[in-house]
């Protein structure tokens, strides 16, 4: 049974996109959260993607992510992930 966490949004600026997306940050293997800069770091290392939750699930590649910004919210992400 997931329970929710309250993990921090961060705005993922992607080539090609008008608007930065704006939500929770999750490894591809969704193992893991990012709750800071250095999480989010340590996932691009280990996976060179990142999974962003905003109102859908996107897979975005190291190579189309222009930078990282903090969000202006806090979101309630079940945890784990299934």
């Amino acid at each position: 049974m997931s329970e929710k966490v309250n993990v921090p949004t961060f705005e993922v600026h992607v080539a090609f996109r008008e608007h930065p997306l704006d939500g929770a940050v999750v490894a591809p293997n969704k193992k893991s959260y990012a709750s800071d800069f250095p999480e989010i770091d340590e996932i691009l290392q280990s996976h060179r993607a990142l999974l962003v939750y905003d109102s859908k699930w996107h897979y975005i590649p190291l190579h189309q992510i222009q930078y990282v910004t903090k969000g202006k919210q806090r979101f309630l992400l079940p945890w784990p992930l299934v």
